[in-house]
């Protein structure tokens, strides 16, 4: 009876009689898909988890994602707060792409991401614009055109589409 294995680098299943077979000279053995593979972990030194087209990369962000915990109600207060709490409060709120106001634990991976979406605006840049105080996309939209172009990778084409992107979407 053929044994299916599995390629040591980016985990598919290997067919029998396809992939091919690697022992080092410790006596391990690797099974690899494909010539790709092969060359990602013997050649380039790269470890599977870590490469995105590989299944064990899939497996490996499938189970470092948080899973929900029960949410539990908050008690009310009926005490008001302090006037000179209210800002700090208001200052911790921040609006994100949705129009959602949440508190700003992974608030960067998402307002990066919603940055990345608009026409004109790369990865890259999404970031740039982050650093450059640009936290949500309110301040995007409250942003001038000279402000936009001080920001590196943004030229002034990019700024245009970007602009007429974000002023149609506010309407």
């Amino acid at each position: 009876m053929p044994v299916s294995r599995t390629c040591t680098f980016c985990g598919n299943d290997i067919e029998p009689g396809t992939g091919k077979m690697y022992v080092r000279r410790d006596g391990n053995v690797h099974f690899f898909c494909s010539g790709k593979c092969q060359k990602n972990q013997l050649k380039l030194g790269r470890i599977g988890r870590k490469v995105r087209w590989t299944r064990r990369y899939v497996r490996a962000a499938r189970q470092q994602t948080p899973r929900p915990v029960a949410v539990q109600e908050a008690a009310v207060v009926e005490e008001p707060l302090a006037e000179d709490v209210a800002p700090e409060v208001e200052e911790v709120i921040v609006e994100t792409a949705e129009g959602v106001a949440e508190t700003p634990g992974n608030d960067r991976e998402r307002v990066v991401g919603a940055f990345a979406e608009i026409p004109g605006i790369g990865p890259a840049t999404a970031r740039v614009l982050w650093e450059a105080g640009f936290t949500s996309i309110t301040k995007l939209e409250e942003a001038t055109e000279e402000q936009l172009t001080d920001v590196k990778g943004l030229g002034p084409a990019s700024v245009k589409k970007v602009l007429a992107h974000l002023q149609g979407s506010s309407r």
